[in-house]
């Protein structure tokens, strides 16, 4: 399994990354036409959430991705379950 022994596997640690990740996104959905924004608005919304989640992240250290990265990393690679690897540990100790 990739990232067996890595404590969290494919993590994207930095919140700036994940918030690029998710404003290119929404830039490619309307230049898709998926979704009928005007595009000043569409830059201007993504510009203020980008300065929020910046400020959020510098005054709390917590990420705000995790409410979201976590589960759907568990759904798409899997859920770690390092308790196991303990237990083994122990019973060979």
């Amino acid at each position: 399994m990739l990232g067996a022994s890595r404590a969290k596997p494919f993590s994207i640690p930095n919140a700036s990354t994940k918030t690029c990740v998710v404003a290119s996104a929404a830039l490619a959905a309307n230049a898709a036409g998926l979704i009928a924004v005007d595009p000043h608005l569409l830059f201007a919304t993504l510009g203020i959430a980008a300065v929020t989640v910046r400020v959020f992240n510098a005054a709390t250290g917590v990420d705000p991705y995790n409410l979201l990265q976590y589960p759907m990393c568990a759904v798409a690679f899997g859920r770690v379950d390092n308790d196991g690897e303990e237990e083994e540990k122990a019973k060979r100790d």
